[in-house]
């Protein structure tokens, strides 16, 4: 998640990217296009900041068949081991596809966090018959800081078919958090001859949030 205009502190020193734009594809901060090393408007009031879901929360566990039928598949799976504070909603994102046709689909499924459940189960209705289907789930948060769900990576896919189960950088990046007990989130600050900068924040956006936290 991208967060703007310096929340977890104003950084010292260069700021060294500007004006970053990237399609959420790359691999590496420098691969996206931006003004220029060093090259900026901005002073430290427009430092970026990124919350990255991956170092928050595990995967939910592998999905498990509890049933099926010649249309349906009706799976269940256990919930994260733990979520940060500060959580204000939960869903999980259900993938399915079939494996020798391109059909691929998703189903969400909202709770209620005061249930306190730890296991979940969904029916995927709509199938077709004797079809061997890939599913993943994985789970998705609102934060307090965040106006978007962040999410969790997927779980390890199970393959079933209906009605009869088959088999289960160049350069370095750091977030600089405003507490070290949320290491997840934090100013966004890169390493670049010999130096840690920070990234202005003009057109900073989820996309840009997404590869910095993938490196």
């Amino acid at each position: 998640c991208a967060i703007t205009r310096a929340p977890f502190g104003e950084g010292t020193g260069p700021i060294w990217m500007d004006n970053l734009q990237c399609s959420g594809r790359e691999t590496r901060l420098d691969e996206c296009a931006f003004n220029g090393w060093g090259v900026h408007s901005c002073d430290h009031s427009g430092d970026a900041g990124a919350i990255c879901a991956t170092d928050i929360f595990s995967p939910p566990t592998t999905p498990q068949l509890i049933g099926s039928s010649t249309t349906s598949l009706s799976l269940e799976w256990e919930a994260p081991p733990s979520l940060p504070a500060g959580v204000t909603g939960l869903q999980f994102r259900v993938n399915y596809e079939a494996l020798e046709t391109p059909f691929r689909r998703q189903k969400f499924m909202r709770v209620d966090l005061a249930d306190n459940k730890t296991t979940y189960n969904t029916t995927i209705t709509g199938l077709s018959r004797s079809t061997e289907y890939a599913v993943q789930v994985r789970a998705e948060v609102r934060y307090q800081f965040c106006n978007r769900y962040l999410f969790s990576n997927y779980s390890e896919a199970l393959t079933v078919s209906t009605n009869k189960t088959i088999r289960s950088s160049s350069i370095q990046v750091r977030l600089v958090p405003p507490d070290p007990r949320i290491p997840f989130m934090g100013r966004l600050e890169v390493f670049y001859n010999d130096t840690w900068g920070t990234v202005c924040d003009d057109f900073f956006s989820s996309d840009d949030a997404r590869v910095a936290c993938g490196m």
